[in-house]
């Protein structure tokens, strides 16, 4: 178990009931395509009053590789980032970033986004573990590298994803934790934050 998860885990035992309020609702199920290659399918739902415009499901570097897109919302309406575990450096988590293009193609409350797949190599052994880390974002939140105290990358919700193993083969490859701890992450969102600059300029 990663960091990550390890601190999330401790944090929700501790909250309890917390997760009864959060934003975020994930459901993914796991199927194994051939070999150590498989792909979850995940429904994202909106579960509060305010919408969901910006959110990332997370795969550690000990145990995912080669994640891949398979299918997701519409790229009209959402610009989705796929980063590479260890991609900048050993350790790091590599991630589905999805962003609403415009606030009014965000998740409102009780909507969903289903059939998100993304495909990946299992570097373990037996099944992919269930939980992931995911994260809801604040795109207009201000952003300044020098700021630590204006990070749109502050996660404003958190969530943990049960994945529920499907038996059936697939043919083809076609988520609380302590606030603090995200300024360790930052090589990882490099990318998410060029784009939320540029998101922030053209917005204004």
């Amino acid at each position: 178990m990663t960091f990550r998860l390890i601190v999330l885990a401790l944090t929700l035992n501790i909250l309890g009931s917390f997760q009864t309020t959060q934003a975020l609702l994930i459901n993914a199920s796991l199927s194994n395509i051939s070999g150590n290659t498989w792909q979850y399918n995940y429904t994202v739902t909106n579960d509060s009053a305010t919408d969901i415009e910006w959110f990332a499901i997370y795969f550690d570097d000990l145990n995912y590789d080669n994640l891949a897109l398979v299918s997701g919302p519409s790229s009209i309406e959402w610009d989705i980032i796929v980063e590479q575990p260890g991609a900048f450096f050993s350790g790091e988590d590599g991630y589905i970033d999805l962003l609403a293009w415009d606030p009014s193609f965000a998740l409102g409350f009780g909507e969903t986004i289903s059939n998100l797949i993304v495909s990946f190599d299992f570097a373990g052994t037996g099944e992919p573990p269930g939980a992931q880390t995911a994260e809801v974002y604040d795109p207009s939140a201000p952003y300044d590298p020098n700021d630590p105290n204006a990070n749109s990358l502050v996660a404003i919700d958190s969530a943990l994803t049960p994945a529920t193993f499907n038996q059936v083969p697939v043919t083809g490859i076609s988520w609380l934790f302590m606030l603090a701890m995200l300024a360790t992450l930052r090589g990882a969102k490099s990318a998410r934050k060029f784009r939320i600059n540029i998101f922030q300029a053209v917005t204004k």
